[in-house]
């Protein structure tokens, strides 16, 4: 059991650990809104399907289990930041019920397959080599093989782990990094005279219609995505302001009530 629980720690923490983390630095409110519904998911069922199979002398019903693993983890790395999001966004916030849409008919197709890969690839792995390393961890006195046993699990599924996140997560996560970046700038410049390729690398311009509500610390909410154009609702202070990016560079922010 130990076996399967560290391959779904080794996925959790890198397919929604990191953007947890990043979303947190960057001003995105709830940032673990998808690391901790999917990261205990993934851990219990790892531990579940971990234990059955050292209880179950079948190869057929040993690879049953895996097979049922892989699709559990595809439909989540799919599912949990687009769908399920919305979803659980909408109940914490109500008014927004029917304006959030993530991108998931947008993303699904190849990414579906690139991530059905990589989680593929690395069960594949783990399912071949774990009564061999299982018989490793449990021999007495070989403390190597405890440590291999261990950084096998969680470098093959962090590996997966880390694409899906590359394929899914990064699309809709850069682009409020980005933004949350040139906030970031305009108010450590605010008030200075700051020289025209700066203001253009920095895409100060889509910022001018907020005023001196970029002072304001930034809470960001994604609000839609479609292929190249997203949308996030931005807090500043209590006032709503909406920001445009266009393929991931920041093209204008204004006051909510008043977008001509």
């Amino acid at each position: 059991m130990l076996y399967a629980v560290l391959c779904g720690v080794g996925f959790v923490a890198m397919a929604w650990g990191k953007d947890a983390i990043l979303l947190a630095r960057h001003y995105v409110r709830f940032p673990f809104l998808k690391l901790i519904p999917a990261g205990l998911l993934v851990v219990l069922v790892s531990a579940v399907f971990g234990w059955l199979r050292s209880r179950i002398s079948s190869g057929l019903l040993k690879a049953l289990t895996w097979i049922f693993y892989i699709i559990l983890l595809v439909c989540l790395v799919l599912i949990v930041p687009t769908r399920f999001a919305e979803s659980a966004i909408g109940l914490l916030q109500p008014g927004l019920v029917g304006q959030l849409d993530f991108g998931y008919d947008k993303l699904f197709g190849l990414a579906a397959v690139l991530v059905g890969f990589f989680i593929i690839i690395a069960v594949g792995f783990c399912a071949v080599f774990e009564a061999g390393l299982i018989d490793s961890f449990q021999w007495p006195g070989r403390p190597f093989d405890k440590v291999k046993f261990i950084l096998f699990c969680l470098l093959v599924m962090g590996t997966a782990g880390f694409w899906s996140d590359q394929v899914i997560n990064k699309e809709l996560r850069e682009p409020q990094i980005i933004l949350a970046e040139t906030f970031d700038f305009a108010r450590e410049h605010w008030g200075e005279e700051v020289e025209a390729g700066l203001r253009r690398e920095w895409h100060l311009s889509a910022l001018k219609e907020l005023g001196e509500g970029v002072l304001s610390t930034p809470r960001f909410l994604l609000k839609s995505y479609d292929m190249g154009l997203m949308e996030v609702l931005t807090d500043l202070d209590g006032e709503r302001s909406i920001c445009t990016l266009i393929y991931s560079q920041p093209s204008r922010c204004w006051w909510e009530e008043v977008k001509n």
